[in-house]
């Protein structure tokens, strides 16, 4: 599955757009700071970051049962079964589903480290989420992965840092996602216009 830029990823896009646009008239910032300070609460109102989008939907969504659990928008909660394995890039371990990224290392003379992703690759297959009454199947297609812990990271000899989460059986999670009727059986995806999906890490 390959992922779409994210929310946070298109806000800092625009902003870095309005910036070089406004670099032939850096003698007249004073003047324009207060025009930049709209546009920058406008990307945050329209783009919201990631982490603050899942924490305001999940605390507005009850938890549900795999075996009760109603049409529409929900909130499941519980433990990621396999159906057919995916082989990790880094170390080759079987798994639901991987991010793997490439990132360049910027040290600073403070000893500060930062990580800058260069390239970035998402794959996934269907599998399921499963709770004491019963499991629903998950099509993750365009689902975002939201806190998943880094698992491994390699650096190569060109001093670049390779990175990987992974999403392997058994994980215990939480999904916000449309629960639909796929073939009679109820099944979660991205909701079709709310346009959220995401998992975390509990």
């Amino acid at each position: 599955m390959k992922k779409k830029l994210s929310d946070s990823l298109k806000a800092k896009k625009i902003i870095k757009i309005f910036s070089f646009l406004l670099i032939p008239f850096g003698f007249a910032l004073p003047a324009l700071l207060p025009y930049l300070i709209i546009i920058f609460l406008f990307v945050h109102i329209i783009f919201p970051p990631q982490k603050t989008k899942f924490i305001r939907l999940q605390a507005s969504l009850p938890t549900s049962k795999a075996r009760s659990v109603a049409m529409g928008l929900a909130e499941i909660e519980g433990k990621l079964v396999l159906h057919e394995p995916l082989m990790s890039p880094i170390d080759q371990k079987p798994c639901i589903g991987y991010r793997y990224e490439i990132q360049t290392v910027h040290r600073e003379k403070g000893g500060k480290t930062h990580h800058h992703t260069i390239s970035e690759k998402m794959e996934c297959n269907h599998f399921s989420i499963e709770d004491e009454t019963g499991r629903i199947k998950v099509i993750p297609e365009e689902m975002e992965w939201v806190w998943i812990p880094e698992e491994n990271s390699v650096f190569d000899d060109e001093g670049k840092r390779h990175v990987q989460y992974l999403l392997k059986e058994g994980d215990k999670m939480l999904i916000v996602g449309n629960v639909t009727l796929n073939e009679q059986e109820p099944t979660i995806t991205k909701h079709p216009l709310k346009k959220v999906f995401w998992n975390n890490s509990k």
